[in-house]
């Protein structure tokens, strides 16, 4: 952790399955983006979800090399290798270099930049990925580059 950042103390909470909310009701059966952001553990949120094929899904992860990263959890190719087994084949990296200050993105990667953190869009169908891939090569520069083709035409990378 960072040297200003301690946890103090521990509290239980309860732990349910994204499937097991939905079975019961107590969150609808479908929505159109579902937003994970549990501080490393988004990748088991995402092996709860069941059967469940929301349109976009957005995780988060660091860098190996990040301070939160450092503990082996929130790992990029981890989390795409699950998405795509769940037929997510597509996905928008948006992601933040504290120290040189950069803001960019990347596309259908799985390596991640050097103490980077960011935000991973997973997306479904083809058709949905192409308008937030082209609306990040308007605005943020590219860091890393990549295959234009990979959204133009709608195959798999």
């Amino acid at each position: 952790m960072l040297d200003d950042c301690k946890f103090t103390q521990t509290l239980p909470v309860q732990v349910r399955s994204l499937e097991s909310l939905r079975r019961t009701g107590e969150i609808p059966q479908s929505a159109g983006l579902l937003k994970i952001d549990t501080e490393g553990f988004d990748l088991e949120v995402i092996r709860g979800m069941g059967d469940a094929r929301y349109p976009v899904v957005m995780t988060e992860f660091w860098d190996s090399e990040h301070p939160f990263g450092l503990s082996g959890n929130g790992k990029l190719q981890d989390t795409v290798a699950e998405m795509k087994a769940r037929g997510y084949a597509w996905h928008v990296v948006i992601y933040r270099v504290d120290e040189t200050s950069t803001l960019s993105y990347y596309l259908n990667r799985d390596q991640t930049v050097p103490k980077s953190w960011a935000n991973a869009i997973f997306f479904h169908d083809h058709a949905v990925f192409v308008r937030p891939a082209g609306w990040c090569e308007s605005v943020l520069p590219h860091t890393i580059s990549f295959d234009s083709s990979l959204t133009a035409g709608g195959s798999s990378p």
